[in-house]
């Protein structure tokens, strides 16, 4: 249970991380493409 839950703590900072990567990079192309379908969710 305890190394289970390691686990998902890993995967989910490892998540965070490259979304704080991503983020700005993924804001730039859905503003660049004027049809990019609800640009408001990330």
């Amino acid at each position: 249970m305890t190394r289970r839950r390691n686990t998902l703590l890993r995967i989910q900072s490892e998540l965070n991380r490259w979304n704080r990567r991503n983020c700005l990079f993924l804001r730039i192309i859905l503003c660049e493409n004027r049809f990019a379908p609800l640009p408001e969710m990330l």
